[in-house]
């Protein structure tokens, strides 16, 4: 009998292979989503398969998107559908990452922080392009010798220096040690940044400033500029509190006002 354990993240393991898990501890799976859900799921998968079954590695284009949503829109599931399924696919973990910008945010998705995804330390100096360690650079080698699909959750927060050094960092590393150092992420085929442009901005240049400010003031930012741009050319928005039963439309509808800042009425004020 395969031997199954549990975590206190609500993750399982089953032969080796670590799967979110949801409160009555079922599985994630594409038959539990709403339409707009497994819509980019199924661009996701799409793009994998494409990737898996090319010939010409130079003719493919990797999938970059913003997945954007309100809290209980459904992102998370969004998330850890994409996870479940390419992981029990491919057999492996290491196949998708996640990573956020606290620890808070890690522990939320079962994923972990930049800097333990990239073995980078706190540092107010930004990363210089090829100035890994030898020994550095050959852990991250085998870290992301499977990696097919990165998936950054609460994306407003993270500054575009973090975001263009994991872009760098993975380029030069990816696929046995950065043979496509042209592309931003090094021809990372999958590339996801969901979050809600409506909560808290990071401490520094983050996405909102992306259109807004000059000259870059070093090549990190500027490299998360360019990927977070790169992004936006695919944004899917999640629509909708799905904590919220399809017939309570009164309250959806107060809760997108609420999330808009919008002008709400006083017969809106006394909804129960």
């Amino acid at each position: 009998m395969t031997e199954v354990k549990k975590h206190d993240t609500g993750s399982e393991t089953k032969s080796g292979i670590t799967v979110p898990l949801k409160d009555d501890g079922s599985e994630y799976s594409i038959d539990g989503l709403y339409p707009d859900q497994r819509d980019i799921v199924a661009v996701v998968m799409d793009k994998l398969c494409e990737f898996m079954e090319s010939e010409d590695l130079s003719t493919f284009r990797p999938l970059r998107i913003i997945l954007n949503g309100a809290g209980g829109s459904g992102k998370s599931v969004v998330i850890n559908t994409v996870v479940t399924v390419i992981r029990k696919m491919f057999d492996t973990d290491d196949v998708v990452k996640i990573a956020a910008p606290t620890g808070t945010a890690a522990f939320n998705v079962s994923g972990e922080t930049f800097h333990h995804m990239l073995g980078n330390r706190v540092s107010r100096l930004a990363y210089l392009p090829n100035s890994m360690s030898a020994a550095k650079r050959l852990k991250r080698i085998k870290k992301f010798k499977c990696l097919l699909a990165l998936i950054v959750d609460e994306r407003s927060l993270v500054s575009n220096s973090i975001l263009g050094t994991a872009a760098r960092q993975i380029c030069e590393t990816i696929f046995d040690g950065g043979p496509l150092r042209e592309d931003i992420w090094g021809g990372l085929p999958i590339v996801i940044l969901a979050g809600n442009d409506f909560q808290l901005p990071p401490q520094e240049e983050g996405p909102l400033n992306v259109l807004c400010v000059g000259a870059p003031k070093n090549k990190m930012i500027g490299t998360g500029r360019n990927a977070l741009l790169e992004c936006a050319e695919n944004v899917y928005d999640l629509q909708g509190s799905k904590r919220i039963k399809d017939s309570n439309y009164d309250d959806k509808d107060l809760i997108a006002q609420l999330r808009l800042a919008t002008e709400t009425g006083v017969e809106d004020k006394h909804v129960d």
